[in-house]
């Protein structure tokens, strides 16, 4: 399946870099030659779990800031919404 919509040939290279980075390993699925089976590394476990941090603190601090102004952002999307009707 194709969740993020991604070409084949950019989803390979990114795997390879990835791949050559030690941040995860590959290797050749056994039901399917074709195919090829991802998992971290040690590193690449560390790199995601300090990602994870990063990325929740910088949502909590955005959704904070909206959720301050919510009710002026809600009167926007209606009349975005409205308008559009």
């Amino acid at each position: 399946m194709n969740f993020a919509e991604l070409d084949e040939a950019m989803t390979s290279q990114v795997a390879r870099s990835f791949e050559l980075k030690e941040l995860f390993l590959r290797q050749r699925n056994a039901a399917d030659g074709r195919a090829w089976d991802l998992s971290l590394t040690p590193r690449g476990a560390r790199l995601v779990n300090e990602a994870v941090v990063i990325v929740e603190q910088t949502d909590s601090e955005l959704f904070e800031e909206i959720q301050i102004e919510r009710p002026r952002l809600l009167r926007i999307l209606n009349i975005l919404h409205s308008s559009e009707a």
